[in-house]
C-alpha cells in the first residue's frame, strides 16, 4: 500500500483491493499517525536533546567546607553520618576544585561561575540585576525548558549566594522565589513545585547561612539536610514533606538528579545522587570544577556551553551503571572520649556492595544493638572492643566487620585554654584572659 502523492489517495499494487480495505488502511494509518503523534507529546520535557541522562536537576547549594569534612577521603566522615550514608546511593568527586582555573572572588563568584562559565569580575556584595552575561538560566528559557530557583527564608546573602539574582535578565523574574520559612517546613513552596504535574527542569535551593555550613558546624549542617531530605525516614523511604519524598523524585516518569554542592574550597565536597548516577562511584577526575558542572548540564540538553565551560569535561563518567566495590566498613563514635553513664552516639559507615545495608553491633558489654546510627550508655568505666558488622543486599551477602576499642572514663582530661586581650607589642603590657 502506497500514498498517490499527486491524488493524495492511497493505491494497492495489487489491481482488484476493493475501496472498503483502501478506507479501513487508510483509517489504520491514520490511527497509527495520531498515536505516534501522542507517544512523542508522553515524552517528559527536557529529554530531547543532549545527552539526555536526567530531565530534571534539583542542586542544592552548601557552604564553606573542605571535602575530608565531610566525605572523609570519599567513602565517609563521622561528622556527617547522614550525607555519607548517601555515598553508597551516589558519586562523588574528592578532587573537585571550587578554586579551578582561577575562579576568586568567592562566595559570590562560584555562584557566577557554575550559572555562566565566568567570574566577570563578580566578588561578594554583588548587585541585583548587576550580571549582563548570558546564564543558565537565559538558556534554559530560550530551548523551552524551566527554571525556578529558591532561596530560604528571606534569602539574607542575596545575591552572593543566590545566582538568579545576580542577572538583569533574571533578578525580576517570577522563577527568583524567596521563600518565608525554612525548606525543612512543609510549607515552604519548593514542596508545591516538586509535587506538581510539570515541575521545572532545572532548580536551585540556596539555604540560609545557618544551615549550609557556612555559620554552623559540619554536624549541624549535616543533620539539616537529613531533615530536608528525608525528614524522620531514610533514604530508601523518605518521610512525606521532605525533599525525596516528593513527586519530582517518586514519579517514575522523572529522571531527576539530586547535586548537592559547595562553593569555595579546593577540593570541595560534592554529590551526585539519582537513578541515572553510578552508585558508590569515587571519581577520580581531577579536573573538574564548577565550569564542568555547568557543562555536564548543558551537555545533557544539548545548550551550547557558555564561556570557560566550553573547555572543561562533562563529567561523564558519574553515569551509568557501575559495578560495586567490595563490600568495606568502619564506624565512628561520638564523643571520642565517653564518660560513664553517658549517651554515646555510634555511626556504621558501609561502602560498596549493594545498598541497603543491615548492620548489627556488639558493644562489648553485653548490649547487641542494630541499626546504621545507634546509641548506647556504658555504666563502668574500663575499654571496651566495640565491633560492627555490615551485610549488604547482594544476591551472595557480602560482611564486612570492623571492630575498634572506646575508652570510657569517669571524667574527662583537665585543659584549658587562653586568650590574648591584644596584638602584644614590645616593651608593652600584654593582658592574658583564661576561658
Amino acid at each position: 500500500m502506497r500514498l498517490n502523492k499527486k491524488t493524495g489517495r492511497w493505491g494497492s499494487r495489487a489491481r482488484d483491493a476493493s475501496a472498503s480495505a483502501v478506507r479501513r488502511l487508510s483509517v489504520f494509518a491514520l490511527i497509527c499517525l495520531m498515536a505516534g503523534a501522542m507517544v512523542v507529546v508522553s515524552v517528559p520535557p527536557g529529554r530531547a536533546a543532549g545527552t539526555g541522562q536526567f530531565d530534571h536537576i534539583v542542586i542544592l547549594a552548601m557552604e564553606n567546607q573542605d571535602y575530608s569534612s565531610v566525605f572523609g577521603s570519599g567513602t565517609g566522615s563521622s561528622t556527617a553520618p547522614f550525607l555519607s550514608g548517601m555515598l553508597p546511593y551516589s558519586s562523588t568527586i574528592p578532587n573537585y576544585h571550587s578554586y579551578g582555573e582561577g575562579i576568586s572572588g568567592c562566595s559570590a563568584a562560584c555562584y557566577t561561575a557554575v550559572s555562566s562559565g565566568g567570574t566577570w569580575g563578580v566578588s561578594d556584595g554583588v548587585g541585583s540585576g548587576s550580571v549582563s552575561q548570558t546564564s543558565i538560566f537565559d538558556q534554559l528559557s530560550t530551548a523551552g525548558l524551566t527554571w525556578k530557583g529558591f532561596c530560604e527564608n528571606g534569602c539574607p546573602r542575596g545575591g552572593d549566594h543566590f545566582p538568579s539574582l545576580q542577572y538583569a535578565s533574571t533578578y525580576q523574574s517570577p522563577n527568583s522565589v524567596i521563600t518565608g520559612t525554612a525548606f525543612t517546613d512543609p510549607s515552604d513552596p519548593i514542596y508545591s513545585e516538586m509535587n506538581s504535574a510539570s515541575p521545572a527542569n532545572y532548580i536551585w535551593l540556596t539555604p540560609t547561612d545557618s544551615h549550609n555550613m557556612h555559620d554552623n558546624s559540619v554536624s549541624s549542617g549535616d543533620t539539616y539536610a537529613q531533615q530536608l531530605l528525608v525528614g524522620s525516614g531514610t533514604i530508601n523511604s523518605p518521610a512525606p514533606g521532605s525533599v525525596l519524598a516528593t513527586g519530582l523524585f517518586t514519579n517514575s516518569a522523572f529522571h531527576t538528579l539530586l547535586y548537592i554542592w559547595w562553593d569555595e574550597y579546593d577540593p570541595s565536597p560534592n554529590l551526585q545522587y539519582g537513578k541515572m548516577i553510578k552508585q558508590g562511584y569515587i571519581s577520580q577526575g581531577a579536573n573538574y570544577d564548577e565550569y564542568s558542572t555547568l557543562h555536564m548540564i548543558e551537555a545533557n540538553w544539548g545548550l551550547t556551553p557558555l564561556a570557560a565551560a566550553a573547555n572543561d569535561p562533562t563529567m561523564s563518567d558519574l553515569f551509568g551503571a557501575s559495578t560495586p566495590l567490595p563490600l568495606s566498613t568502619s564506624f565512628a563514635f561520638l564523643p571520642t572520649s565517653p564518660l560513664v553513664n553517658s549517651l554515646v552516639t555510634f555511626t556504621a559507615l558501609p561502602i560498596g556492595g549493594v545498598p541497603p545495608y543491615t548492620v548489627s553491633w556488639i558493644f562489648g558489654d553485653g548490649s547487641t544493638p542494630t541499626g546504621t546510627v545507634v546509641t548506647h550508655t556504658y555504666t563502668s568505666a574500663q575499654s571496651f572492643t566495640v565491633t560492627e558488622t555490615a551485610k549488604d543486599s547482594s544476591t551472595s551477602q557480602q560482611t564486612a566487620t570492623s571492630s575498634n576499642p572506646v575508652t570510657v572514663v569517669t571524667a574527662l582530661p583537665l585543659a584549658t585554654t587562653f586568650t590574648v586581650s591584644s596584638n602584644p607589642v614590645v616593651n608593652l603590657p600584654a593582658t592574658f584572659l583564661s576561658p
